[in-house]
């Protein structure tokens, strides 16, 4: 159990390098400003998409790249605060990222079912905590201390999804539940600010 909550958070904690808006019309406003090209081109880079350490990064850090100038250009158009900017970037990397691992092959169509599933049975808030609060002392570059409860709702988890007790399986449900977790404080955070802003007005 031990062995894959470790995995399991190592592998949520991949996105850290990643410069990662969200479900309000202003974090929409990614997800509707690529062209046809560029969505073409995300299907492209999916397939060849590689989260693990010390390999080759060339179609993560190019989907990054388009995804950022669709934050830029929405900054600039929405008026955000550099913080905005920020958290929108998170959330965006971080979505296209989940997307992308989604369809590298890296987990099969029926990994992916049982996992989402697994992830809508029951209340998932205790989980949730956990992978976020790790993936956030990530992106700060420090690492979160593992308790012996967590190692076991971790554990738990990946099993009740149908993955075995191993590090390499803890590391595929730790990547997809790390890029989701970042989307989900990206999200607070930006409301957060966008209500600030919106209370100076």
């Amino acid at each position: 159990m031990r062995a894959i909550a470790k995995a399991f958070m190592a592998g949520a904690l991949v996105l850290a390098p990643i410069p990662v808006v969200a479900q309000n019309a202003g974090l929409d406003c990614m997800k509707s400003s690529y062209t046809a090209a560029q969505l073409s081109e995300f299907r492209r880079l999916a397939p060849g998409m590689s989260f693990a350490e010390g390999e080759e990064q060339a179609a993560a850090n190019r989907m990054a790249d388009i995804g950022m100038e669709a934050v830029v250009a929405c900054a600039s158009s929405l008026n955000w605060s550099e913080d905005q900017m920020m958290q929108a970037a998170f959330y965006e990397i971080s979505r296209l990222s989940e997307a992308g691992y989604r369809q590298s092959g890296a987990l099969t169509a029926a990994e992916l079912s049982r996992f989402d599933n697994a992830l809508a049975q029951g209340n998932r808030d205790r989980l949730w905590q956990v992978v976020e609060r790790s993936a956030v002392s990530g992106m700060q570059g420090t690492q979160d201390e593992i308790s012996t409860m967590d190692e076991i709702l971790l554990g738990s988890f990946a099993l009740s999804a149908g993955f075995g007790d191993s590090e390499e399986e803890g590391a595929k449900v730790g990547m997809l539940l790390g890029f989701m977790a970042m989307q989900r404080v990206a999200t607070r955070e930006f409301a957060a600010l966008q209500r600030g802003a919106n209370r100076g007005k």
